[in-house]
């Protein structure tokens, strides 16, 4: 009992993980609804939902392939406008 009120990680505590999960999921969807937000608005909406997903990533691998899509769409998006920028 000691061990566990000093913060001892030799074992999990029974529903320790469940509880991460839902921290991580909450902080995710928030962090991604404010960036679907911003995307109108000014200010860095797509970096703020990419930085939503690579939070959510960590507990969820959808999101994680989301975030993998989302970035190979932003790098051909910015690769071809630095094609047509150059005469």
């Amino acid at each position: 009992m000691a061990e566990t009120l000093t913060g001892s990680t030799s074992s999990p505590t029974p529903g320790g993980r469940p509880l991460r999960r839902a921290g991580v999921a909450a902080g995710g969807v928030a962090t991604v609804l404010v960036g679907l937000a911003l995307i109108p608005l000014p200010g860095p909406g797509t970096l703020v939902v990419f930085a939503g997903l690579t939070v959510l990533r960590k507990e969820f691998p959808s999101a994680g392939r989301a975030a993998d899509r989302i970035k190979g769409l932003v790098t051909s998006v910015v690769s071809r406008v630095r094609r047509s920028d150059t005469p």
